[in-house]
């Protein structure tokens, strides 16, 4: 009996070790995302609102290298951010991708791309309320390597989110 509990008790560390390793590995890995207004909470129609964000998380640099394009949306673009949030949860934005913080003015209209870089400086306290304050750039990477972050596109009609999708790590 004391071995059976022995080796749970030593597969129990191995798991818990395994696990702390995958949140907190240093590499370089995909990131990337659908958005579309179903995903909004609340739910929004904007049938014809479409967006693709694509990112690479670089450890070494403290980066994450991203493009993000969109159409389709229901008025001028204002802004479009990470934020930490489950899916079906709004939380606190963590870092913009444009129309606000250290980031440019989103394109005008309603179909646009960009591209760029968040770095630690990028990382705003929004999201404080939920543990990830200024420059926390450990905190905003585990949360996505945890499926935990979400980007969304804010427009003129919808200024709570008009598209948005769930960010996965590959």
């Amino acid at each position: 009996m004391k071995r059976i509990a022995l080796v749970v008790a030593l597969s129990a560390a191995l798991a818990a070790a395994a696990g702390a390793y995958a949140l907190t590995r240093a590499t370089a890995e995909d990131a990337s995302t659908t958005l579309i207004s179903y995903m909004e909470v609340p739910s929004v129609s904007s049938l014809n609102g479409f967006g693709q964000f694509r990112a690479r998380i670089d450890d070494a640099r403290q980066t994450i290298t991203f493009q993000m394009r969109w159409s389709g949306l229901s008025s001028q673009t204002s802004q479009a951010h990470i934020h930490i949030g489950q899916r079906s949860v709004n939380g606190g934005v963590v870092a913009f991708l444009c129309g606000g913080g250290t980031k440019p003015a989103c394109p005008t209209g309603n179909a646009g791309s960009i591209q760029g870089t968040v770095m630690p400086a990028d990382i705003g306290s929004s999201a404080a309320g939920q543990g990830i304050t200024g420059g926390e750039w450990g905190e905003l990477v585990a949360a996505m390597r945890a499926g935990v972050t979400y980007a969304n596109i804010h427009s003129q009609t919808f200024p709570g989110g008009e598209i948005r999708g769930q960010i996965v790590t590959r």
